[in-house]
């Protein structure tokens, strides 16, 4: 019994130790969360495989993740913050400027914003990933479906990187 007891103690003191320990490793980090993002866009994402099923993830995602982090994510000045400040507030005001124009985008950006932040967390750096207290936007449903034709005559009228984009 008493060395039952005497384990038990060890491991609740070891447990209250890594806990410190780890509590001063994340208060003292001095990573942004921009250069984080940068290191995310060039270490992580050539490998970043889907969470559900573990295959890669698309090679057009992969390009729409690095033009986001590129030029959304790593010029907003919030962002040059340490990275354990960043928070659902300053999520919100981000991703605010896409609620009303585009919700779809809107949750396009939330979900590479949580990928981040899940890589910072398992590599130790956050302690939670402030992207999970805000919620995807409902996106309303198209009324007017072009024919194909139609289609078509749109498409062959816009510039290539457009028409890419609506494929």
């Amino acid at each position: 019994i008493m060395a039952k007891l005497r384990d038990e103690i060890i491991a609740f003191k070891a447990e209250k130790v890594d806990e410190k320990i780890k509590a001063a490793h994340l208060g003292t980090t001095s990573e942004t969360f921009t250069s984080y993002a940068s290191r995310f866009r060039i270490d992580y994402l050539p490998n970043l495989k889907r969470e559900k099923d573990g295959k890669p993830i698309a090679d057009k995602t992969k390009k729409d993740y690095e033009r986001m982090i590129r030029n959304m994510i790593e010029p907003y000045s919030p962002f040059n913050s340490p990275i354990n400040s960043i928070n659902p507030q300053t999520i919100k005001k981000f991703l605010s400027r896409w609620v009303r124009v585009s919700p779809g985008y809107h949750n396009y950006m939330k979900a590479l914003l949580s990928r981040i932040f899940k890589e910072a967390f398992d590599d130790g750096i956050v302690e939670y990933n402030p992207t999970k207290d805000i919620e995807r936007k409902s996106v309303s449903k198209r009324e007017v479906y072009p024919t194909d034709e139609q289609y078509c005559k749109i498409r062959t009228n816009l510039e290539e990187w457009v028409a890419r984009i609506c494929d």
